[in-house]
């Protein structure tokens, strides 16, 4: 609607003509009439993401009656793009530890999302320093401090921080001619299967009791795993024959129990497998003969039966 003065009043959504006349003379103006936003809602709200993963975030907006905004168009920022940053279609790209505000603005409204970007191996981390006696370690530098975790005793990392390599073993006496143990005692836990990138585990030579955690069989990218000269019980899990790319596979001197799994067979890549010094039971596996990379056995001081498997003959060398 338009008054004498040439008021206009916007009645609703859409574009119309006004027309002002005097005398035969007149005049046009094209009018859009379209919703002003009065809030922005982005969701979700606030997210936990890890270095280098990306997240999608959606804004909407509403007008002062809580009405959606069909049309409305953002512009996306971030509170530090050294932390998290966004592109103009509000993808999140988690960029290093810390936390960011992400905001979506149209008009004078704006709305944001809280992005805490947190490496996911420091909770593995943090899960081994308390269910292994952290505070009693020989060395425990820098464990559950905020610096990177490159910089925490025995840990190594790649380019993008994510765990790599860990080092917790004891270290041999040379005097004593004894392993002194780092002091890792206790049950090893299981969120250690969630070190997506780790290639080296080495906790051998310690006081570490309990099973060996079946999510060991996550670690995809796994070459060696040190777990010999601790207190370890229970049978092997069979899921360590999904490592496949292992290629050191200690375990010996620990009190594992059960017989050899079958499945350690299908572990192409392995060149070393000791499960010496064990209580393990009943007969070598004949899949062991199928690993065809594998140079060193040992097997000795366990309570296996039956005959050796004649495949082990045609592929370790005398």
């Amino acid at each position: 609607a338009v008054d004498s003065a040439g008021l206009v009043t916007a009645a609703g959504v859409g574009e119309t003509t006004i027309t002002a006349t005097s005398g035969e003379a007149s005049g046009e103006a094209v009018v859009s009439v379209m919703h002003s936003a009065g809030s922005v809602v982005v969701s979700p709200t606030a997210d936990t993401i890890a270095p280098s993963d990306t997240l999608r975030l959606e804004a909407k907006a509403f007008d002062a009656n809580g009405h959606l905004v069909v049309d409305a168009e953002f512009t996306w920022s971030s509170s530090d793009a050294g932390v998290a940053r966004v592109d103009g279609s509000g993808l999140v790209t988690a960029v290093a530890e810390g936390t960011a505000a992400i905001t979506a603005t149209s008009g004078d409204a704006r709305g944001t999302a809280e992005i805490t970007v947190q490496n996911q191996d420091r909770a593995a981390l943090v899960a081994l320093y308390h269910a292994t006696d952290g505070p009693n370690w020989v060395n425990n530098e820098n464990w559950l401090t905020d610096v990177p975790l490159r910089d925490w005793y025995g840990v190594s990392t790649d380019g993008s921080g994510r765990v790599v390599r860990l080092d917790l073993s004891g270290r041999w006496d040379r005097e004593a001619q004894v392993y002194t143990p780092h002091g890792l005692s206790g049950p090893i836990p299981p969120e250690l299967g969630n070190l997506a990138n780790l290639t080296q585990l080495n906790l051998e030579h310690n006081q570490l009791a309990g099973p060996i955690p079946a999510e060991l069989g996550n670690l995809a990218s796994l070459r060696w795993l040190y777990l010999r000269g601790n207190q370890l019980t229970d049978a092997i899990p069979s899921a360590l024959g999904s490592l496949a790319n292992l290629t050191r596979l200690y375990l010996g001197d620990n009190q594992l129990t059960g017989a050899i799994p079958s499945e350690l067979g299908s572990l192409a890549n392995l060149m070393s497998l000791a499960i010496a010094r064990n209580d393990l039971t009943g007969a070598i596996p004949s899949e062991l003969g199928s690993l065809a990379n594998l140079t060193d056995l040992w097997l000795w001081a366990n309570d296996l039966s039956g005959a050796i498997p004649p495949e082990l003959g045609t592929r370790l060398p005398v």
